[in-house]
């Protein structure tokens, strides 16, 4: 049966599953729960019908007492095979005949059978259907839930949800031989990093998967990122801050009358401030933070180091504010992102380790390092 089963996953259309269905997210931290609704009133057209709950205890004890006697022989599994003959075959007859004979090894009547199909909420399914809600959950895991069932039931609200359990199951079970779950990201997560939304407004308010979201931003080229509102550096920073726990940030804020490109928090509580210098101690000059200027066939080793001494000024001033300034340019993210990574996870755990940083020039001494590294053969 399971080369039955894999032969028809591997037929399977996939390709163009599309429904005029928005959901909303709620995330599970918040005290605003989910309205449940069932597939229909979500608005796709398919829906298994409300069958009657069924459980007899006797039954109940019967069934299961006769598969855990035999679990020493070995024998096939069978419990959850029952759709995927519905599905293969198209015919409640004939998968019921196909699972009564995988019953009959361990001694199990047709009634004890019928009990489990019952209880289970499969005895009432028909092939077609359960095929069109299948496809139904196939698009909900591509658009919105490749992190499982209980996590779309807590956040998009799925009403009865045990009455379609095994339904997208199979709808996993099929997308598992056809792609690599792993690789999966919902496609709002896509269409919110097209969009220009903050990771970590997706984070907070569409997908509570850090991972996730990161995996989508790098699955993008840096053209593609660099065509959309934030380019690829902006989301090489963002994955950096997003990858921190226990820390949030917002993107374009004033502080004390001074614009920062990223504020970051904790528990609401302000830290300390990221510039996005671009350019900065790089071979791009086109803003007010040039090294240095290219005069057709030197580069000017002083201006290099005045563009400096603006910023070590400029982070002054802000620290007589009260706000530590954390500098970030394309040249580091190339080169130092690890040690941008470890910076802001120091600085979050301890605020003196930037302000240390700033007062003794380390900040400094770091990029110009780099820089000299990195154009050693360039004559300043």
């Amino acid at each position: 049966m399971k080369d039955f089963f894999y032969e028809y996953a591997m037929s399977f259309d996939i390709s163009d599953l599309n429904y005029d269905v928005e959901l909303k997210y709620y995330n599970p931290k918040s005290k605003e729960k989910p309205e449940y609704k069932t597939l229909s009133e979500m608005g796709f057209p398919y829906d298994v019908e409300k069958a009657p709950s069924y459980y007899n205890y006797a039954i109940s004890r019967e069934f299961y007492d006769k598969i855990n006697a035999h679990w020493k022989r070995k024998l096939p599994a069978f419990k959850d095979r029952y759709l995927d003959y519905l599905l293969v075959f198209e015919s409640r007859e004939k998968a019921f005949e196909m699972f009564f004979e995988d019953c009959e090894p361990y001694g199990i009547s047709q009634e004890e059978a019928e009990y489990y199909l019952k209880e289970k909420m499969l005895y009432y399914l028909d092939a077609k259907t359960s095929l069109e809600v299948i496809k139904e959950f196939i698009y909900l895991i591509f658009e919105y839930a490749p992190a499982g069932f209980d996590y779309f039931v807590g956040c998009y609200g799925l009403k009865n949800a045990f009455v379609y359990k095994n339904l997208i199951e199979a709808a996993f079970e099929i997308l598992e031989i056809r792609i690599n779950l792993y690789d999966l990201t919902p496609r709002v997560i896509q269409r919110e990093i097209i969009k220009g939304t903050p990771l970590i407004d997706i984070y907070k308010n569409i997908f509570e998967n850090k991972e996730a979201i990161k995996r989508t931003v790098k699955a993008f080229s840096s053209d593609e990122l660099d065509s959309m509102p934030y380019g690829y550096y902006e989301r090489k920073i963002e994955r950096i801050l997003l990858s921190q726990s226990k820390l949030d940030y917002k993107i374009g804020e004033t502080k004390e009358g001074t614009f920062f490109d990223y504020c970051l928090y904790s528990e609401g509580e302000f830290l300390f401030a990221i510039k996005y210098d671009k350019n900065l101690f790089s071979f791009i000059w086109d803003d007010d933070y040039c090294v240095v200027k290219e005069d057709e066939s030197e580069y000017n080793l002083d201006e290099f180091e005045r563009a400096i001494e603006k910023i070590k000024a400029f982070d002054n001033e802000c620290l007589e504010k009260g706000i530590a300034v954390y500098h970030i340019s394309d040249l580091s993210l190339d080169e130092l992102d690890i040690v941008v990574s470890s910076d802001i996870r120091k600085t979050k755990n301890d605020l003196n380790y930037l302000k240390d940083i700033i007062k003794n020039g380390t900040q400094y001494s770091l990029v110009r390092n780099l820089f000299n590294d990195t154009y050693e053969d360039v004559e300043l």
